[in-house]
């Protein structure tokens, strides 16, 4: 009887690369969600312009600030 993987591949071939080329397809798959699922983590990101914007207002926030707390201990 021949037993197969999830994946529909024998375990039991006539030489050991059935069984390692098994492995590798597995491993394969395996990666190819995880790059799936990374995928989808970064379009649920913000935009680089929105990133950039924010930024770029609490620099200037963190400036005011700064200017203030200079002239007024001055």
């Amino acid at each position: 009887m021949d037993s197969k993987t999830e994946n529909g591949l024998s375990t039991k071939p006539y030489c050991g690369a059935g069984i390692e080329l098994a492995q590798r397809i597995s491993g394969l798959e395996a990666s190819d969600l995880r790059q799936w699922e990374v995928l989808d983590k970064l379009q649920n990101r913000l935009p680089a312009w929105a990133t950039l914007v924010i930024s770029l207002l609490t620099f200037i926030t963190g400036c005011a600030l700064t200017y203030a707390a200079m002239k007024g201990g001055a």
